[in-house]
């Protein structure tokens, strides 16, 4: 999933020379492993986003501001990564975003592998003191993104 975003990369470790573990990425063409944040603050997100689901027990994933320190065209990337380890782990995946990019990438992103029927996009509203929420799925959905109305 992350040699989408860096073809470059080789391997990762896991090591701790002056005894706090970090994470380092080998580079082809690089003598020596880098320190993961010297990739981007992009990068690193992805690698934390990706860890985090792949070794939690949990069946519910929260991620808030998913979109935060993601280039908008690694975005499909983003979601095609969690889509892949949410299916594979069985982990219900619920992600917030102000964004209207995030929301087409991730729409085209379940739409391109056929899984629709995992997507849905619910919308808070106001309603006077209260919030209510607005489920938007199946053709309704089709239909908002097809005509790109302003659903944030």
């Amino acid at each position: 999933m992350l040699h989408r975003i860096d073809p470059r990369l080789e391997d990762m470790h896991s090591l701790s020379p002056d005894g706090e573990q970090r994470i380092y990425v080998e580079l082809e063409g690089d003598g020596e492993a880098l320190p993961l944040p010297q990739l981007g603050h992009g990068f690193s997100r992805l690698v934390y986003l990706y860890c985090s689901l792949l070794v939690t027990d949990a069946k519910l994933a929260l991620i808030d501001e998913v979109e935060n320190g993601i280039h908008y065209s690694s975005l499909p990337t983003l979601f095609q990564g969690i889509q892949d380890i949410a299916a594979k782990h069985d982990v219900q995946t619920l992600m917030t975003t102000h964004s209207w990019d995030c929301i087409r990438a991730a729409y085209k992103t379940f739409a391109d592998a056929g899984k629709l029927e995992d997507f849905q996009l619910i919308r808070l509203e106001r309603d006077g003191d209260n919030i209510r929420a607005v489920m938007i799925n199946d053709e309704m959905l089709d239909t908002v993104m097809e005509a790109g109305y302003e659903v944030r």
